[in-house]
């Protein structure tokens, strides 16, 4: 293709510049959890010394730290912009892997385009400094490698094995999602040879990379971090009766099973492919319909029925239609049945344990982060999608789709930084006084001291305190919540102050709590966001007994006496 370095060289670009719109524009990293994921390492920024658990994996952790500490770097310039401009960098191996899919340049451009402005809200795309943006970084070299047939090049082999580590030490749900998706790899590789006779090199070429690798994970999860991996999974079994385990796996390999019929009876056919244009105009029809029909039921609220409207339905628009014009067309083509097997195994991998966890109870609603690295791994079926698309189309055709593909990246990077209104009250930024505030309440008060606050503003007692910090509504963890709410979130949820418990010591309020200023105590994700009535601000302020110990002018720190 003419113009590959230049058109590389303007996706990377672009993604840079989409990532670093909010962190720019105000000097802080965008994203209220980012502050609980850095907080692990706060400390290590000044002495280089770990002195809490790194669950997800250390690599990201290390290289923040270093970027600090030898590169006289701020922890707050590091996030909000050097790290996010890095881990943009996931568009180089996503344009790998679908030029080496497809073997269609043009494909692995358009696939480059559409993930340098996709951003998910939660767990995003290289977006925010969170473990997961580096795990599918060395995920996508991986699949980029992974689908080429010369293994036996000793370059490759090492290339592989780094890429795989790199992964391992990054991020477990993406390390959970590259093992599902070579094991469906070697499903159908053992189906397809099986209808030979006999089990064919692939086959065993792929279990040195499987099992050490399967291994490392399990030896990974067990020893060193096991509350974010394998304790969530007995959660989520304990949770879980035999009729939704049963349902769950029936739905799960159902997916796998229909995914193997396509690739070895090598035939596919979808009216609607044909028909792009009405195949999306149908999509968004159908995004409506479905949801306000949830809606309608009681199903969901009208807060998260805006927000999914916001963010979901602008991605099944652009994703759905060309996902399955270029399935449709992939399955049908020359393509050898390696690639094939590669190109269809990852999303398969991510939308099979996505059926199988959103029939759990509970942590069910974990099945939302299988979007990022499913979207990630079908990017070259949806770039060829869009690049048959305009093949075939008359001249006046292929201007449309240009503007069609303007529109809908414009449309994707818009959905990567909503207001808070299509976050449910959720605000995702920080304003300068919050963190100030956080840092004279971590100074002030002593250790084991109890402090009502949400999930929000306690990321920041997190980071400030490196994680050393007693605030009652903490329920970051999986295994050890506290109890929901203390203060604030019983005033919020009552809509009126209630009476302050006898364990709370301090309150820490924020205005991005309050009704008036449309936000909301932000809880467990699980449990639905209140406002915090203005009422329940006034409460504090005029009550006997209660001072006001700090003011921020966005952010309220109050002392609650006991004599």
């Amino acid at each position: 293709m003419k113009y590959w370095r230049a058109s590389i060289a303007c996706i990377l670009i672009m993604s840079i510049s989409v990532r670093l719109v909010p962190g720019a524009s105000i000097g802080l990293p965008y994203g209220f959890d980012v502050y609980d994921v850095v907080s692990r390492i706060r400390s290590a920024m000044s002495t280089g010394k770990f002195e809490t658990s790194m669950p997800q994996g250390p690599m990201l952790y290390s290289l923040l730290c270093e970027l600090v500490i030898l590169g006289g770097i701020s922890p707050e310039a590091t996030m909000s912009i050097v790290a996010p401009a890095l881990l943009s960098l996931i568009v180089i191996p996503a344009i790998l892997y679908a030029r080496k899919s497809v073997k269609d340049e043009f494909a692995a451009i358009i696939g480059g385009i559409l993930a340098s402005s996709t951003n998910l809200i939660v767990h995003q795309t290289g977006g925010t400094v969170v473990p997961e943006a580096l795990g599918i970084l060395f995920a996508g070299f991986f699949l980029s490698l992974f689908v080429q047939k010369n293994w036996k090049d000793r370059k490759i082999a090492v290339l592989l094995s780094f890429a795989a580590l790199g992964t391992l030490a990054s991020h477990h749900l993406t390390t959970l999602n590259v093992l599902f998706g070579i094991g469906i790899v070697i499903l159908f590789k053992i189906i397809s040879d099986g209808k030979r006779g006999s089990v064919r090199s692939e086959v065993r070429k792929m279990m040195p990379i499987f099992i050490p690798l399967g291994l490392a994970a399990l030896l990974i999860w067990k020893f060193v971090a096991p509350q974010h991996t394998l304790e969530v999974v007995n959660l989520t079994l304990a949770g879980a009766s035999g009729l939704t385990l049963a349902v769950g796996g029936f739905f799960a390999a159902f997916v796998v099973s229909m995914a193997c019929r396509m690739i070895y009876r090598r035939r596919a056919s979808f009216y609607l492919a044909e028909k792009p244009f009405i195949f999306a105009i149908i999509t968004f029809c159908a995004s409506l319909a479905i949801l306000l029909i949830f809606h309608l039921v009681g199903g969901m609220g009208m807060d998260m029925l805006r927000m999914i409207l916001y963010v979901g339905v602008p991605i099944s628009v652009v994703y759905v239609p060309l996902s399955v014009t270029g399935l449709v067309y992939t399955v049908n083509s020359r393509i050898d049945d390696h690639s094939l097997a590669c190109l269809m195994a990852f999303p398969t991998a991510c939308l099979s344990l996505a059926m199988f966890l959103v029939l759990q109870p509970g942590f069910g609603t974990l099945a939302y982060r299988e979007v990022s690295f499913m979207l990630y791994s079908i990017l070259p079926v949806t770039g060829i999608g869009l690049a048959e698309i305009i093949r075939k189309a008359s001249p006046a055709k292929r201007y449309v789709a240009a503007f069609v593909l303007a529109y809908s990246v414009l449309a994707l990077a818009s959905t990567s930084y909503p207001s808070r209104s299509y976050l449910i009250g959720l605000s995702e930024s920080y304003a300068p006084s919050d963190l100030r505030i956080s840092e004279i309440v971590v100074n002030i008060t002593c250790q084991g001291e109890k402090i009502d606050t949400d999930v929000r503003m306690g990321n920041l007692l997190l980071y400030y305190s490196g994680r050393d910090i007693n605030w009652v509504s903490n329920v970051s963890y999986w295994t050890s919540p506290g109890p929901p709410g203390a203060w604030l979130g019983k005033s919020a949820m009552a809509g009126h102050p209630v009476p302050i418990p006898s364990n709370v010591e301090y309150i820490l309020v924020s205005e991005e709590m309050l009704e008036s200023n449309g936000g909301v105590v932000v809880d467990q994700p699980s449990r639905r966001f209140y406002p915090l009535p203005d009422a329940a601000l006034r409460y504090l302020e005029e009550k006997p007994g209660i001072s006001k110990v700090a003011d921020s002018g966005t952010a309220f720190f109050f002392y609650v006496s006991r004599h």
